[in-house]
């Protein structure tokens, strides 16, 4: 734990995290429209992986992804959410749309093909495992549940807990815009 709390606060813009986190990619966005991380560059990245059916933990980290957005007001155009499926199989396009109209209107959802998403995970060392028997719940992951905060030029900055305050994130936020 004395780590999440030492990379959720504000470190200097010019200092990323000193792990090899993230990569380039190119993914399916709500909309069916074919998205690339570079065309992201330039804005801040608030980047979680989840899925749509998520119980608990990922309606709760959108929400609050949402509400920090809101707090910045106008500074949010600075910022792109993005909600990366961990259930490629299931979570498509139009999944993907009907879920984050629950959510803040800037977020872009990615799904893709089962490879190009394991590619995704493996680059943001992110862990999931489908761990419910058909039957019980059908789409029911472990999944890590961090908010990746990315820079403008996709280097990792922060590794945020998603349970952080919608304000203090958004005060982590102000302080690399």
């Amino acid at each position: 734990m004395a780590f999440l709390v030492a990379v959720a606060g504000p470190a200097p813009a010019t200092e990323p995290l000193p792990l090899a986190i993230g990569g380039n990619f190119t993914l399916v966005d709500q909309r069916g429209e074919t998205r690339s991380s570079n065309e992201f560059d330039g804005r801040l990245k608030l980047v979680w992986f989840g899925y749509t059916e998520c119980p608990h933990a990922c309606p709760m980290a959108l929400g609050t992804i949402s509400a920090a957005l809101d707090e910045l007001a106008s500074q949010a155009e600075s910022v792109v959410p993005l909600f990366v499926t961990v259930d490629p199989e299931h979570d498509t396009p139009a999944r993907m749309a009907a879920h984050l109209a629950n959510f803040h209107p800037s977020f872009v959802g990615l799904t893709g093909k089962d490879a190009d998403i394991a590619k995704v995970r493996a680059d943001f060392r992110i862990a999931a495992q489908r761990v419910a028997d058909p039957g019980a719940f059908e789409r029911l992951f472990e999944h890590t549940t961090l908010i990746y905060l990315m820079g403008h030029g996709g280097e990792p900055l922060s590794l945020l807990p998603a349970t952080l305050p919608p304000q203090r994130i958004a005060k982590i936020l102000r302080g690399y815009l």
